[in-house]
C-alpha cells in the first residue's frame, strides 16, 4: 500500500483473494456528508485495484458511512469457499451493535459482488466460524446480559437464520425477575421454538446454556 493516503478521509487495504488476480488493493474515499438524513452518514466510494495495473479501478462502489464508523474495514472469507471477502463498517450504535456491507469476491466474475444479507437489521457485529461454517451474531437489548444470539449458514449462496437464542427477563423491563432463554430452529422453513428454559433471580447461568446451543449440532441434553 506504499503511496496510500489513510486519514480521517481516506482508508485503504488489501485483500488476498487466492485467486488468479491475487492480492487486490481496497481504497476508501469520504465525501461530503447526506444533509437530506436526519443522522445521514458521508458519502463514501470504494474503488477496487489491481496493484499490477493502476490506471483505473477493477470495480467501484457508492456507500453512505457514519462519521464514526470511517477507517473501520474486515478482512475475511466471509462465505467460507476459500476467497477472501471484505467488509466495511457503516454504523456503529448502542451496546457495541455495529452494522456492515461486506462483499464476497467471485472468481468467476473477477469482482467483488455486495451480500445484501448482511443488511438485515438482525445482523449487527457479525462473527465468522470457518471450523463450522457459521455466521453469528448477537444483539444486546441492554448492558445486563440479554440479548437474541443468530446463528446463520450459507444455503444455497444465501446466508440463512438457522437458530435464534434469546434471553430475557420474565417481566422484560423488570430486572429483579426471572429470566427466560428460548431457541427456535428452522423447521420446515420456519423458525420454531425448540426449547424454553427459565432461571431464578440472580442467577447467571443463561450464559453457559446459550454458549451450548450456539452449536448447531446440539439439541439439548439426553435424558
Amino acid at each position: 500500500m506504499e503511496g496510500q493516503i489513510i486519514d480521517d478521509t481516506h482508508d485503504a487495504f488489501l485483500v488476498d483473494t487466492g485467486g488468479r488476480l491475487g492480492t487486490l488493493l481496497v481504497t476508501v474515499e469520504r465525501g461530503e456528508q447526506n444533509l437530506e438524513e436526519e443522522f445521514g452518514g458521508y458519502f463514501t466510494t470504494l474503488s477496487v485495484w489491481n496493484p499490477q495495473k493502476m490506471d483505473s479501478p477493477i470495480q467501484t462502489m457508492e456507500i453512505e458511512v457514519g462519521g464514526w464508523a470511517f477507517g473501520h474495514h474486515d478482512v475475511v472469507d466471509a462465505n467460507f469457499d476459500g476467497h477472501q471477502d471484505f467488509g466495511y463498517l457503516w454504523f456503529m450504535g448502542a451496546h457495541s451493535s455495529q452494522s456492515w456491507y461486506y462483499w464476497l469476491w467471485d472468481e468467476k466474475q473477477g469482482e467483488f459482488a455486495e451480500a445484501s444479507e448482511f443488511h438485515d437489521e438482525d445482523i449487527s457485529s457479525p462473527s465468522f466460524n470457518a471450523e463450522d461454517k457459521t455466521v453469528s451474531n448477537l444483539i444486546r437489548y441492554s448492558g445486563a446480559g440479554d440479548g437474541l444470539l443468530a446463528v446463520y449458514q450459507w444455503v444455497d449462496g444465501k446466508l440463512v437464520c438457522m437458530r435464534k437464542i434469546e434471553i430475557e427477563p420474565t417481566g422484560w423491563t423488570d430486572y429483579n425477575s426471572p429470566w427466560i432463554l428460548t431457541v427456535r430452529d428452522r423447521i420446515n422453513g420456519e423458525l420454531t421454538e425448540v426449547f424454553r428454559t427459565e432461571f431464578p433471580t440472580g442467577s447467571d447461568g443463561y450464559f453457559d446454556e446459550r454458549s451450548k446451543w450456539e452449536d448447531l449440532d446440539y439439541h439439548g441434553e439426553t435424558r
